[in-house]
């Protein structure tokens, strides 16, 4: 049977091809179109694509030149080809930078153009005449291609400065000669010292900031740290597969950045045996611990994890609570370093969150269980291995999890709840009550205090020009002794600083320092409402705080308090105690005729 003979008459047919319209391309050009530096990178990226050794650039606030000495446009064929149809694709082998021959429209998007190149003219103005271009010919032979350029809008000179300073960053490491406005604004990678190169690129690392990456010298992006765990610079031997506007990677396709990234991951797994770890490098840890690309027992000791008093600590030490509390606003940090002292719950800021990007202390731990927890898909392959009697094969599977379960006992719970365990109250305690030794600090304290309070006068007086540094504003505070569960101290504001006894105590039993304490002083000090039940830091405390211990107030009230104490406590006839001795017999020679008698009795 004749299958056409059934095809019913269709009529005439034809193969056609799409065809663009020009508003598309008009769209294109001027999306692709960022900012005027990055217009020019596309200049200096075309004169490596045509084989030019070096590239020169003036800018000013009217416009611009580039000239390059590369092969230019020899024949009307290639001005039709390469400059007047977008699009083109470049031949394996090439260009360097070049894929669909569109880096040019950038120049249009913010100037008119006039380009020379061999014996052509090409006069560009898509303001004025859209889509259409002035094409001479038959003029002299001009060597190379050179492109003037005058800005649509006028720039002021601070916004010259700027783009000159931004193309700087944009092609500090081209592999060709770039100069603007007379200076080379780039360095040849293969004469500078790298921390470790390749056949595909140069690295090289610091501590802090994020990961630059040039593609064969022009920049692509800056990362962030964490992404891929390293900052620094890369600098490209081979060309990056990147997207159109070529500001990005092509992190899925391109094999080159595949190699890089298995080095990059090397580096970021050494991480795990530093010592001391900048927040960049605990935000890199922290991803890949997300990704699966870092194990628990690697990490388990390193200080990812902020509590609520700012200290780092570790996943061993979550592991060892029950309950898991986030504390959102700093206003309640005080009574949530309390919660954590006590053991009630392990506290942390909202910053611990963001590092392992969740948002709630739920979503935290069950990225932490993903981590470690056997999957559903192989927990269900492991029953009905035990079903099957396959006593090897599950026991195997399953010790592929050696974590698992390790956070399932971990409970969520918020401050509210478990801040009713913790008394909020501020309590002074009588100076009847006080132990000799707490009597002989307490004086200690009221000196240190008047020294701080005659400190902030001075720096009043400095700054208001004062020359009777009494009439400043500061006045002393009287020292209290109390007790909450909440506060290492507090103050009113203006006439009393309050200092938990427990803080006094901690001195004595070798468990805190005497500058901590003046520290916490000053920090009251600093505070000019009350505190109670939580406060903030503005700009005018940090300032008075960072000049009063840049100023030397903390080392000479500690000298003060010190003093003080030793003499209270020889009047008494007592010896200090053991951990503040070695501290006054250190300071001997500044306590001057403090008496410290040889069999005073220690009580």
């Amino acid at each position: 049977m004749n299958d056409k003979a059934n095809i019913p008459a269709l009529g005439i047919s034809e193969d056609r091809n799409f065809r663009m319209h020009p508003a598309l391309l008009w769209s294109v050009i001027q999306a692709q179109a960022g900012t005027p530096e990055k217009a020019l990178l596309e200049a200096v990226m075309n004169a490596v694509d045509a084989k030019a050794s070096a590239c020169d650039i003036t800018i000013n606030e009217t416009g611009y030149r580039i000239s390059d000495n590369g092969r230019g446009f020899r024949n009307r064929a290639e001005i039709e080809e390469f400059f007047e149809t977008f699009g083109t694709p470049h031949k394996e082998g090439d260009a360097t930078y070049g894929r669909f021959r569109m880096g040019r429209g950038q120049l249009f998007a913010f100037s008119t153009t006039t380009w020379r190149s061999g014996a052509f003219l090409m006069a560009v103005d898509i303001k004025a005449r859209g889509l259409s271009y002035e094409l001479q010919s038959d003029l002299p032979l001009a060597e190379g291609c050179a492109i003037e350029g005058a800005w649509y809008e006028r720039m002021d000179r601070g916004e010259v400065i700027r783009v000159v300073y931004d193309l700087t960053q944009l092609a500090q490491w081209m592999q060709i000669a770039v100069t603007v406005n007379g200076h080379q604004i780039n360095k040849l990678p293969a004469e500078q010292k790298w921390s470790l190169e390749t056949d595909d690129a140069y690295f090289s690392l610091k501590s802090a900031g994020g990961l630059a990456v040039y593609n064969l010298g022009a920049l692509v992006r800056v990362y962030p740290s964490h992404q891929f765990g390293v900052s620094g610079v890369i600098v490209t031997k081979m060309p990056l597969q990147v997207n159109f506007a070529r500001n990005d990677i092509l992190l899925s396709s391109c094999k080159v950045w595949a190699r890089i990234r298995r080095e990059l991951d090397v580096m970021c797994g050494n991480l795990v045996k530093k010592k001391s770890l900048s927040d960049y490098e605990r935000d890199a840890i922290a991803m890949r611990f997300v990704r699966g690309e870092i194990a628990l027992s690697e990490i388990r000791n390193l200080g990812l994890i902020e509590d609520v008093s700012g200290k780092k600590r570790s996943l061993s030490e979550l592991l060892k609570a029950e309950r898991l509390c986030v504390v959102p606003d700093h206003k309640d940090w005080t009574i949530g370093e309390r919660v954590m002292e006590q053991k009630i719950a392990f506290v942390i800021r909202l910053k611990t969150l963001h590092r392992f990007k969740v948002e709630t202390p739920e979503e935290l731990l069950a990225v932490f269980q993903a981590q470690v927890n056997i999957p559903e898909d192989v927990a269900t392959t492991i029953e009905a291995l035990r079903d099957a009697r396959e006593w090897r094969e599950w026991r195997a599977l399953e010790q592929q999890y050696p974590e698992h379960g390790v956070f399932d006992h971990i409970n969520v719970v918020s401050l509210k709840e478990v801040s009713a365990h913790v008394n909020d109250t501020y309590e002074l305690i009588p100076p009847d009550q006080l132990t000799p030794h707490q009597k002989a600090f307490h004086l200690g304290l009221q000196n240190a205090s008047k020294h701080l309070a005659q400190s902030i006068r001075y720096i009043e007086g400095l700054k208001s020009g004062e020359r009777n540094f009494d009439e400043c504003t500061a006045t002393v505070r009287q020292v209290v002794i109390g007790r909450s569960d909440v506060a290492d101290a507090w103050t009113d504001g203006e006439t009393i600083i309050a200092i938990d006894i427990e803080l006094i105590n901690r001195l004595f039993d070798s468990r805190g320092s005497i500058l901590g304490i003046v520290a916490i002083m000053l920090h009251e000090y600093c505070h000019n409402e009350p505190d109670q039940g939580g406060h903030v830091h503005d700009v005018n405390f940090y300032e008075l705080f960072h000049e009063l211990t840049c100023g030397g107030a903390l080392s000479v009230a500690r000298w003060v308090l010190l003093d003080g104490y030793a003499k209270a406590i020889a009047e008494l006839g007592k010896k200090p105690k053991p951990a503040i001795m070695q501290q006054i017999r250190h300071d001997s020679k500044k306590l001057g005729d403090a008496q410290i008698p040889d069999n005073g009795v220690e009580v």
